[in-house]
């Protein structure tokens, strides 16, 4: 079991007061199980337990799902559940994962989805969130099974071109959380190789722009919002 102890310096008693205390437990191969927090109650001089969360894994070591409790009445009751969906071909080291799961989460091949869950006897899903990627080492210029699309200025703070030796299908912007700030679809009639988009009103960041040809193939490219 490993902790972390979180402390403030009280000048009236002149010593360190503990505040808050996080417990972690692991299994044999050092993947963490178990956060169960807790904060000091001053009057009965004890720590008391306020959350836990619990940890699973698949065969290869991604954390797939994690349940977070609250402490009620002497026990552990559910509150929330996420699960994590992979893509198995993709080893999460050639890709670039958004910085939330990043910052938090060691996982091995590509995460796909996040679907969140709320428990009331049951599980019940209320949220979902998909995300999608570019190649470690992304330019402005990608080919992809023979097509080659081109995305400049890259980065960009206005306008910004997409163009292909093929004519678009659909065009379709996220940002690096997975939400859909752009989207455009044109018919066999309207198709075309060349596509502008206004990135002035974006918020600076990492986008993924998913383009679809008219093979119906989908490709990603990455650009950056300054």
């Amino acid at each position: 079991m490993d902790y972390n102890l979180q402390s403030e310096w009280s000048f009236e008693t002149n010593s360190w007061l503990d505040l808050y205390k996080s417990e972690y437990t692991y299994n044999v191969e050092h993947q963490r199980l178990t956060s169960i927090y807790s904060y000091f109650d001053e009057e009965s001089s004890q720590w008391l337990s306020q959350n836990m969360d619990e940890y699973f894994y698949d065969e290869y070591g991604n954390r797939n799902i994690e349940i977070d409790y609250t402490w009620v009445n002497e026990s552990w009751e559910k509150i929330s559940k996420d699960e994590f969906v992979f893509d198995y071909s993709y080893n999460a080291e050639d890709l670039l994962f958004p910085n939330e799961y990043a910052e938090d989460y060691t996982f091995s091949h590509m995460l796909t989805e996040v679907n969140y869950f709320s428990w009331s006897n049951d599980w019940e899903p209320w949220s979902n969130n998909v995300l999608y990627y570019s190649p470690k080492n992304v330019n402005a210029l990608v080919e992809v099974s023979g097509l080659t699309y081109a995305v400049y200025p890259n980065p960009s703070a206005g306008t910004v071109w997409v163009e292909s030796d093929h004519p678009i299908q659909q065009l379709e912007v996220y940002s690096a959380m997975g939400q859909k700030v752009y989207h455009k679809a044109m018919d066999s009639h309207h198709q075309q190789e060349k596509l502008s988009l206004q990135t002035n009103s974006w918020i600076k960041g990492i986008y993924f722009i998913k383009i679809k040809g008219v093979n119906g193939q989908m490709n990603t490219v990455k650009l950056f919002v300054e």
